[in-house]
């Protein structure tokens, strides 16, 4: 009992060994491949390796997608492996992912006040978008009312078809989420917001 025990331990632990020098040999390629200005083969090394859960990579992966080096810039995704790296303690992590939340923070504001710019005064793509910001609820707090008014304004803005189609479809699927109720204070918004453009004579 003894001798299988002690077995399965030096397996687990020849395991374990040979999984980290692979690691390290895989990350050393990566390493040597971002100082040699092929940032893009070292994009993809430490993708593989972050997937596998190595901190150290998940870092790296979140470092280039910040920085834009070897692949498209994408402060969302720089965000979910810096967490990821956080998650596991790794020295500076933290501290990224505070910087690439405010950036987003701010970039995300400057994107609503777009959109909503042009929302207000009738253009039906930016109503749309308006109405997928409350309906997610990430950038402005979740309010399917206020979702519904700015889709309900979008489809009697909206000349194209495809655009109509889209409309439609999302305003359907938010209607089956509101009570009867909240389908009328839609309405009632939307007649304010109307009211309120009215010229005064």
């Amino acid at each position: 009992m003894q001798k299988r025990l002690n077995l399965v331990v030096m397996i687990s632990l020849l395991t374990i060994l040979t999984f980290t020098a692979a690691f390290s040999e895989a990350d050393r390629a990566a390493a040597n491949a971002y100082k040699a200005g092929r940032h893009q083969e070292a994009f993809l090394l430490w993708l593989d390796l972050a997937q596998k859960g190595d901190p150290d990579a998940q870092f790296n992966v979140a470092f280039l997608l910040e920085a834009g080096q070897g692949t498209k810039r994408n402060l969302s995704s720089a965000l979910k492996w810096y967490e990821l790296a956080a998650r596991q303690n790794y020295p500076g992590a933290t501290v990224k992912l505070g910087q690439i939340r405010k950036q987003l923070n701010e970039h995300n504001k400057k994107q609503l006040n777009r959109w909503l710019s042009k929302a207000e005064n009738g253009d039906s793509e930016s109503q749309l978008a308006v109405s997928e910001l409350y309906r997610a609820g990430e950038i402005v707090p979740a309010d399917k009312i206020e979702a519904m008014k700015w889709l309900t304004l979008s489809q009697e803005t909206a000349r194209n078809k495809s655009l109509k189609a889209l409309i439609r479809r999302a305003t359907s699927l938010l209607a089956k989420q509101l009570s009867n109720i909240e389908k009328q204070e839609a309405l009632k918004r939307v007649v304010q917001w109307k009211q309120l453009r009215v010229p005064i004579e």
